[in-house]
């Protein structure tokens, strides 16, 4: 077919589709393309135009910093034909609406308003009234205009109580009250918040089972839901909620990304809304750290208190008996008894230094250890960051399951291994039973590139960024010893902008499985290489096999726990000193720096 023949929307979005594919030629082509559109008088006549004109912009943001400029061109356009008001009346609000929806996820909050004001205007039935109304309040949330969010919200609402339960209806129900709930934020102990939060749920659970998991709208009311119920847990100060209400937003996160791709406006969303939980719940966590160390501290002080009233008034009664004249014989000691070591003379010819009763202060035990330490050697999914906090650790372990299966290898793992949910588990098992084979080396292959998928999306440990630049800064030198392949590392430390802090001492998993910890070799290797000794160093773990390897290469060892179960764990194993924020400790280094 000759190119006049070909629709100009065909002709475009075949382009597209070929220079997000690779075409270098299409890529050329396309700018062309994008400067001609002014010129097409039909560019945006019908809702079909609006659709390809969305999947067009999709695939130009598909192509990123490559196709920038003509992005830009491209919104230009659209915003003059929603200035002059170029679309048809009878197709203006169907069309100013998809427009609007572009122009809001491109960040033009303004323009999608001015678009929006003109669908309101064209309307021509009640639920192009209420979409028209639900997507003004969602915009004028972002604009920050309360009134007139609640204001166009509340209309919409009221015209889907009238109507009846089709799908189009039930979006509108689930978009109006999401935007009464963004209002209300945050959320009382009582009061309409916590009634939204029960309403979304509902709807968006309706919404759910009604499009199937893995639709675009489910997994929109999938994040809404989730960040409803994240809200509500803050309200109730129930910090175990939150933290699993924030893993579930990051799985919902990865499913997006996977499903729609990353730059996806929907996928955008749910980071967003992901990125949000974790900061208020990470702060939620750091006050209440913050709240029992006072409380520790507080005990510990009054303690001291005590323990120098008791040894003050010990004092007194042995001065008033020396005025006296009093002599206390010492008791005869049995061999090797306790009296040996505890006897006390209150003779003033011979007066023994009495048992020191202070009580025992980790917090000065942690400074210590911390003031002490020139190389800090750190594990990596744990204390730097939450490796699989976006990717889940248990599909990448079913993955492994899985792809042993398919090679007629189930049997090679016990039902405990299978069902142990965690990929290194499974490596390890594998390695036990075949060391130095084809099939470890090619399912640690398989492990490192499910580990590089998560690093996309790897949450960071809350104040380890700010903790790895201070150090630094203050001079000491840094190492990451792990389990994970140092690729991973890498590329997530290069992500972070931290990789320089750590100049070349990234030790991480090597073929020779049995070297994993609790073995010391990679810490070991990680001294030789930075020419310290054990007792210059700290090793930084979040694991039982992390607090082991400390133990056996005789570094001293801080456990970092994001909960209470994790600190019974490293506990368990002999660990004196554990935190479950890295907060006290880029306090002491600031302090001491």
């Amino acid at each position: 077919m000759p190119e006049s023949a070909v629709p100009p929307w065909q002709r475009r979005i075949d382009l597209a589709e070929r220079a997000v594919g690779g075409s270098l030629d299409a890529v050329g082509l396309l700018r062309h393309e994008v400067d001609r559109l002014a010129e097409d008088e039909q560019l945006l006549s019908t809702p079909a135009d609006a659709a390809e004109m969305s999947y067009f912009l999709a695939l130009l943001r598909e192509l990123g910093d490559a196709a920038e400029r003509e992005y830009g061109v491209a919104l230009d356009t659209i915003k003059q034909w929603v200035n002059e008001e170029r679309v048809p009346v009878e197709h203006r609000c169907p069309v100013h609406n998809r427009i609007a929806t572009v122009l809001a996820e491109s960040g033009h909050d303004w323009d999608a308003r001015w678009a929006l004001r003109g669908a309101l205007k064209a309307a021509r039935t009640p639920l192009e009234e209420a979409h028209t109304l639900t997507q003004l309040g969602a915009v004028f949330v972002r604009l920050r205009g309360r009134a007139a969010a609640r204001e166009h919200a509340e209309r919409a609402a009221r015209l889907a109580s009238q109507a009846d339960g089709s799908a189009a209806w039930l979006d509108v129900r689930m978009r109006s009250a999401h935007t009464l709930f963004l209002i209300e934020r945050p959320l009382q102990t009582r009061g309409r918040g916590l009634d939204l939060v029960r309403e979304l749920v509902d709807l968006c659970g309706r919404q759910i089972d009604r499009w199937g998991n893995d639709h675009p709208r489910a997994l929109e009311a999938l994040v809404i839901m989730t960040a409803a119920k994240h809200a509500e847990a803050v309200a109730a100060h129930d910090l175990a909620a939150q933290e699993r209400l924030t893993d579930a937003l990051a799985v919902t996160a990865q499913r997006s990304a996977s499903l729609l791709g990353a730059r996806h406006p929907q996928a955008r969303a749910a980071r967003e809304a992901l990125l949000e939980a974790h900061e208020i719940t990470s702060q939620v966590r750091a006050d209440e750290e913050r709240r029992e160390q006072d409380h520790r501290e507080r005990a510990r002080r009054s303690e001291r208190e005590l323990a120098r009233r008791e040894e003050a008034e010990r004092a007194k009664a042995r001065d008033q008996s020396a005025a006296n004249g009093t002599r206390t014989q010492p008791r005869e000691p049995v061999a090797g008894g306790a009296g040996e070591a505890t006897a006390m003379f209150t003779s003033p010819l011979l007066t023994a230094v009495p048992e020191d009763r202070t009580p025992h202060d980790p917090a000065e035990d942690l400074r210590e250890v911390i003031a002490r330490a020139r190389v800090v050697l750190w594990d990596f999914d744990g204390p730097i960051c939450r490796l699989f906090a976006g990717h889940s650790a248990d599909w990448a372990a079913d993955g492994l399951v899985r792809w042993l299966e398919a090679r007629g290898l189930h049997g090679l793992l016990t039902d405990e291994e299978r069902e142990a949910l965690d990929p290194h588990v499974v490596l390890l098992a594998v390695a036990r039973r075949h060391p130095g084979s084809d099939l470890v080396l090619e399912l640690e292959e398989r492990l490192t590139l499910e580990e590089l998928q998560a690093a996309a999306s790897a949450m960071p440990t809350a104040y380890a960024d700010p903790l790895i630049r201070t150090w630094t800064a203050a001079g000491v030198r840094l190492a990451v010893a792990t389990d994970n392949s140092p690729r991973v590392v890498r590329k997530y430390l290069v992500s972070r902008g931290l990789l320089s802090c750590f100049a070349s001492h990234v030790y991480g998993r090597t073929q020779n499985l049995h070297l994993l910890k609790p073995n010391p070799h990679c810490l070991n290797r990680a001294l030789a290489a930075m020419g310290a000794g054990p007792s210059d160093a700290l090793v930084i773990g979040s694991t039982p096999a992390d607090c082991q390897a400390a133990l056996r290469a005789g570094i001293p060892f801080l456990g970092y726990a994001r909960n209470a179960r994790k600190v019974k764990e490293l506990r368990s194993v002999g660990a004196g000193l554990v935190v479950e924020s890295l907060e006290q400790v880029l306090r002491i280094v600031r302090s001491t720096a």
